[in-house]
C-alpha cells in the first residue's frame, strides 16, 4: 500500500515539474524572488490573437521587445493604442525574464497552485486508466 502512494506521489512530482517547466514556473519563480517594475510601451497590438500586444522596455540602454496580453491590463484589448504605457516586472540578473501588468507574487503563487492542482487531477487520471487498462486485461 505505501509502495502504491510513494508511486502516486512520484507521479504528482514529476507532473508537477513538467507543468512547471511548460507554464512559465521558471519566469515566475525568478521574478518572485526578485523583480524591478519599469515602465514600458505597448509597440503593437494583435486582439484577434489571444488579446495580445507587443511591448518595448529598455534596461541598461539594450531594448527589449516581448509580447503580452491584455488579461492583466485594465482595459479591454481593442481599447488598447500603441504608445500606451505598461507596466512591466523584470528580473535584474536578466531583463528577458519579464512580464508585463501582473504582480509576479500573485503570478507565482497561483501558479504553483493550479499546476499542483492540474497534476493531481492528471496524475489521478493517468492511475484509473492504468488500472481501468488492467482490469480489463484480467
Amino acid at each position: 500500500m505505501i509502495g502504491k502512494i510513494l508511486n502516486y506521489l512520484g507521479i504528482v512530482v514529476l507532473i508537477f515539474i513538467i507543468f512547471f517547466i511548460v507554464f512559465n514556473g521558471r519566469k515566475y519563480y525568478f521574478l518572485n524572488q526578485n523583480n524591478v517594475k519599469i515602465t514600458g510601451t505597448i509597440s503593437k497590438i494583435f486582439c484577434e490573437r489571444h488579446q495580445g500586444f507587443e511591448y518595448k522596455f529598455q534596461v541598461n540602454n539594450k531594448l527589449f521587445s516581448e509580447n503580452g496580453n491584455s488579461h492583466g491590463v485594465e482595459h479591454p484589448c481593442e481599447a488598447l493604442k500603441i504608445g500606451d504605457q505598461v507596466d512591466v516586472f523584470y528580473y535584474p540578473d536578466d531583463p528577458s525574464i519579464n512580464i508585463v501588468n501582473e504582480d509576479p507574487h500573485e503570478g507565482f503563487e497561483g501558479g504553483l497552485f493550479s499546476m499542483l492542482l492540474m497534476s493531481f487531477i492528471f496524475s489521478g487520471a493517468i492511475l484509473f486508466f492504468t488500472r481501468l487498462r488492467r482490469d480489463k486485461a484480467d
